[in-house]
């Protein structure tokens, strides 16, 4: 099947480097402009991405941001309520099913810097430490509001404050504490003064976000995908990288990470690690991978308009379009297969021979109820198989490019 493209791929990328037929011009042709037809409009694939792929997420996320915002002023209010509290954590799960699905968006205004997804979840860089550093002086001095660092007032600390309620970090050393925090824990010592004074910063969180994530959907609703590149191709090859995210981050950081892998140089890789799950504190980075891929699903679709899917079909690659749409949703169904955690399933996990053995072939028993760590490595070569057909068959034969991050093969 990987060599189907191969003279499409070629005629593309002649075309991409050479002057149009417009008169002599100079002009250079533009790839999925001219593969307009009567079935197909590049025109339209590029107004339905953002239109009938993004949008509607950002609103989504927006509308269960706003939940949010009233669960955690209602718990705060109350914060011996316990019904008041797993409302707030209920909320904080159903703003993150479509901060994940954006996350396979990462394009136009979600990725920007200062106001993109960044600002709203850092996962990889939240440090509960630095959180509680920004929580005592948010409480100790009457000036300060929230910190510069995102990281330390995103939806990362929203979980911790939420799901961890009362708790605050210690290294092992009491010398070593942070002086702000230490003074603060001192001075707090009733029952639930901590966690009120977590709770008041949740608060400032939420609000901020709430204004925050307004400016992003105008964003968004202002954007012209096509009218922000050189051409249309190189506007839908923005859309096409982003894709990317399940390559090096869902199957990666988040599948991968958890597992042991046949490494000869590194002892450790051969273990499981639980401390690399995502959701460290809710323990929902399964529900997080299944958002992702179902994300990917919308935007490759359009969300059942003209996507990237009517893309690969207007350029004759329809076993392509199929194969990209087929593996992924078998890689959903098999993260859906996991019944309980992945914290759990990791932590409890022990036979790392075997879990070798089912990596490689992505194999998983539904009927007799695979183990959710068998399940779950099973689901590191499922998803591999998905990024496989857009890294080495959808990539080549449209001509479009991977990101500069994808370009280390860490399968």
């Amino acid at each position: 099947m990987r060599f189907n493209y191969a003279v499409f791929s070629l005629a593309m990328l002649a075309l991409a480097g050479c002057g149009g037929s417009s008169g002599g011009s100079g002009s250079v042709s533009d790839v999925c402009n001219d593969l307009t037809s009567a079935e197909f409009s590049c025109d339209t694939m590029l107004t339905d991405l953002v239109a009938e792929g993004v949008i509607p997420v950002v609103e989504d996320f927006e509308t269960n941001l706003a939940l949010l915002d009233t669960s955690v002023g209602d718990y705060c209010a109350d914060i011996s309520n316990s019904t008041k509290l797993e409302a707030a954590e209920s909320a904080w799960v159903s703003v993150m099913a479509p901060l994940q699905q954006l996350n396979v968006m990462g394009f136009g205004p979600n990725a920007d810097l200062e106001n993109g997804l960044t600002s709203f979840y850092d996962w990889e860089t939240a440090n509960p430490i630095n959180i509680d550093i920004a929580i005592a002086k948010s409480a100790l001095f009457a000036e300060i509001d929230l910190p510069a660092s995102d990281n330390e007032k995103d939806l990362v600390a929203i979980e911790y404050i939420l799901f961890a309620p009362s708790v605050i970090q210690t290294d092992g050393e009491s010398a070593n504490e942070n002086s702000n925090v230490k003074t603060w824990r001192e001075q707090n010592t009733g029952e639930n003064e901590v966690q009120q004074d977590r709770c008041d910063y949740a608060k400032l969180i939420t609000a901020d976000m709430v204004n925050r994530v307004a400016t992003l959907k105008t964003s968004w609703q202002q954007f012209d995908l096509a009218s922000v590149s050189s051409s249309k191709q190189v506007a839908a090859n923005e859309v096409a990288q982003a894709l990317f995210y399940v390559d090096t981050k869902t199957k990666d950081l988040k599948i991968k990470a958890l597992l042991p892998q046949v490494d000869q140089d590194n002892d450790d890789a051969e273990t499981f690690n639980a401390s690399k799950v995502e959701s460290q504190f809710a323990h929902i980075s399964k529900e997080h991978i299944i958002e992702n891929l179902k994300g990917l699903r919308v935007i490759y679709t359009a969300n059942g308009n003209m996507g990237l899917d009517d893309y690969l079909v207007a350029a004759g690659q329809d076993q392509i379009a199929t194969d990209m749409l087929s593996t992924l949703n078998a890689a959903i169904t098999n993260a859906e297969a996991i019944n309980d955690s992945l914290f759990n399933a990791v932590t409890n996990a022990t036979d790392a021979d075997t879990c070798f053995t089912i990596t490689s072939t992505g194999l998983y028993d539904v009927d007799t109820e695979s183990s959710d760590i068998d399940t779950l490595c099973a689901l590191q070569e499922n998803t591999k198989n998905f990024t496989d057909v857009l890294k080495f068959e959808m990539i080549p034969a449209t001509s479009f490019t991977a990101p500069a991050s994808a370009d280390g093969d860490n399968d």
